[in-house]
């Protein structure tokens, strides 16, 4: 291995992988690796939206999310939890993050 390099985990990357397949409508994240390998996925709209999950090797995904409080745009509200890559959308507060998919279904 070369000094920097970090070896991703299979068991990651095929709960990144799994997560995008039954979620065709969400839009390509930017994607990063932790020093332990994990990879971590993140949706932004701006300055002030963001949408960052961590896909564990144990099948966890660890979530972040900010995004507008609705009743004080000005302040940013914050949401943390934990949760499965199939259960994601419904675990996670992503009332606000329509914009995280697609327009339209990409073409198959």
């Amino acid at each position: 291995d070369m000094e920097g390099e970090v070896e991703l985990s299979d068991l990651s990357i095929s709960s990144l992988v799994s997560f995008l397949e039954r979620n065709l409508g969400v839009k390509r994240p930017n994607i990063t690796a932790t020093p332990s390998g994990n990879v971590i996925a993140q949706w932004r709209l701006g300055d002030n939206q963001l949408f960052s999950a961590h896909f564990l090797e144990n099948g966890t995904v660890n979530y972040f999310a900010t995004f507008p409080n609705p009743r004080h745009p000005e302040q940013r509200d914050r949401a943390t939890g934990n949760t499965t890559s199939d259960a994601l959308f419904k675990s996670a507060p992503l009332d606000s993050f329509e914009w995280l998919k697609h327009d339209r279904r990409p073409d198959s």
